[in-house]
């Protein structure tokens, strides 16, 4: 009876055998590769400082696909679709950097206190004003509505572009009657300097919004200053592999 029982088994398992190699036989060539198609594309996560829902999210997410660019392609200058109207870029006017130099001074080593920032300027100004005077480093200036107050708190917004775009997202706000570095609104910019790679600054009907790229996400950031923190990261994406379903 043992052996019997023993014998069934093995009959059992030389069945299953059979039927698994069968089944993989009749595959056809490339089903394999079929399943596991994929395509990359920006997707919307939960974002810093909100659940990543906004309307402002879900439009650029479908911007971001409509485009489909990489990531290493968003470091200056990003794309929008030709017919786009939510989504529309700052007007950038060049300008001459001799005429806003002591702007230029108060924009680097900002956040330092004040005899650091002289002793830092002591050893930077040579390497500063020899990259503007090559053209290495170039100014821009754009007006917008940084505090989202109307037009009557409209900001000048000087961006430094440097060796093609890197350190684009060096920008910093101008007051309009000094010419000087106007504090009021760094804070709309110190969340997103560091470990950023690519930033722009792009209006969404109408209002301002801080674009910027880290290793791994795609940010979006208000510029309002109506509570801390300043700047918050409403939205993020992240370029990964969609598998296709079937």
């Amino acid at each position: 009876m043992k052996k019997n029982c023993v014998w069934n088994n093995k009959i059992r398992e030389l069945i299953v055998f059979m039927l698994l190699v069968v089944g993989f036989a009749v595959v056809p060539k490339g089903a394999a590769e079929e399943v596991n198609k994929y395509k990359l594309e920006w997707v919307r996560e939960p974002a810093i400082d909100g659940d990543g829902n906004d309307p402002i999210c879900r439009d650029y997410e479908e911007v971001l696909n409509i485009v489909g660019e990489a990531p290493d392609k968003l470091k200056c200058n990003w794309t929008l679709p030709p017919d786009e109207k939510r989504f529309q870029k700052l007007v950038w006017k060049p300008i001459d950097w001799k005429d806003h130099w002591d702007f230029i001074k108060d924009k680097y080593h900002r956040g330092l206190r004040k005899d650091l920032r002289e002793k830092e300027w002591v050893k930077d100004e040579s390497e500063i004003r020899a990259s503007l005077e090559k053209g290495l480093s170039r100014l821009y200036i754009a007006e917008t509505d940084l505090n989202y107050m109307g037009t009557k708190r409209h900001v000048y917004i000087v961006r430094e572009e440097r060796d093609n775009c890197v350190g684009y997202g060096n920008a910093a706000v101008m007051n309009p009657e000094t010419k000087r570095l106007d504090n009021t609104f760094e804070a709309a910019f110190i969340r997103t300097y560091y470990n950023s790679y690519g930033n722009q600054i792009i209006l969404y009907h109408g209002l301002p919004f801080i674009f910027t790229r880290d290793n791994i996400h795609l940010n979006i950031y208000s510029t309002s200053l109506g509570e801390w923190p300043y700047s918050k990261n409403i939205c993020r994406f992240q370029y990964i592999k969609v598998f296709e379903r079937r």
